[in-house]
């Protein structure tokens, strides 16, 4: 049975929406959600449709849905991350970005299908960037984070109320599974977005999209030529070589020490306004030597 993924959603939506700008994304999501079946009147339709409205205001001809392929979920998955950006990254498309498998595999952990947005909280007077995970087998999970977050720890993340509240148990505490989710779900959405941003490490193929029709079906046309609802973009990563950089600091005693190869994992920081990737690569790490401390003997 094919696994129905958020853009599946998306299209439906897109066949409905009459855009009412001076609306916020949920109350312009619920107005979307009146004009269809009753399966889609729920709290979680609320908010796939609400990042569905971001997602469609932005520009036509950025209105991207991504595929990632199997080796490069699996790469972007390893990325560690140590901060929220405020604002989007620049390949987001408007306020949303979305990305799929290009397969049947898995983005992370069972998440085959993933959205963030970014919008004010309808509770609270402050931005927030709410993510909707679609798992298999058929689960789905939505929480939300503070668009001010900055660094990525867990007191900031949890920060009350969150738009749901599996993360916690029954009684009240941490739900460790939950929480672990989440965190991955933030930074490979994060890792995904600020490496599509970087042509020199990713590969970035036009896949298409779906044609968009008039209400009788048929196929709409501008200066002779269909329209595309939104632009595939199946993107994988390059491997970029990076020369292992010299020690800074204080000069090492080394007379203890020993010079032992090591595979610094990739990772993704901030450095004031600019945002540094730094890829998987082999280094050399000084460790202490094993010292014999004695040798064993039969009397």
């Amino acid at each position: 049975m094919k696994l129905l993924r958020i853009s599946d959603f998306f299209k439906t939506m897109a066949g409905v929406i009459e855009d009412r700008p001076q609306l916020q994304p949920p109350n312009m999501a619920l107005e979307i959600l009146k004009k269809l079946p009753q399966n889609y009147q729920s709290q979680e339709m609320v908010n796939i449709g609400a990042g569905f409205v971001c997602w469609w205001r932005a520009r036509p001809a950025q209105r991207f849905v991504w595929r990632i392929m199997e080796p490069t979920a699996t790469y972007l998955a390893t990325v560690g991350l140590g901060f929220i950006p405020e604002h989007p990254p620049g390949s987001w498309s408007g306020n949303a970005i979305l990305a799929e498998a290009a397969g049947e595999h898995c983005l992370f952990r069972n998440v085959f299908s993933v959205m963030a947005y970014r919008t004010a909280a309808v509770t609270r007077d402050e931005d927030r960037y709410f993510f909707v995970m679609l798992k298999r087998p058929d689960g789905i999970r939505i929480f939300s984070i503070k668009a001010e977050a900055g660094n990525l720890a867990e007191d900031r993340l949890l920060d009350a109320p969150m738009l749901r509240t599996d993360i916690f148990d029954l009684k009240g505490e941490w739900n460790e599974e939950a929480l672990e989710e989440s965190l991955a779900c933030i930074r490979f959405v994060f890792a995904m977005s600020y490496y599509a941003d970087k042509p020199e490490r990713v590969e970035i193929r036009d896949g298409g999209g779906p044609i968009e029709r008039n209400p009788k079906g048929k196929p709409v046309k501008r200066k002779g030529k269909t329209v595309s609802v939104w632009r595939y973009r199946d993107m994988t990563v390059r491997h970029v070589e990076r020369k292992e950089e010299g020690a800074e600091g204080r000069e090492l005693d080394k007379e203890r020490l020993t010079l032992a190869p090591v595979i610094v994992s990739p990772y993704i920081r901030r450095h004031k306004e600019k945002v540094i990737i730094v890829d998987a690569h082999d280094s050399h790490r000084w460790k202490r030597k094993e010292e014999v401390i004695g040798e064993k003997r039969r009397v």
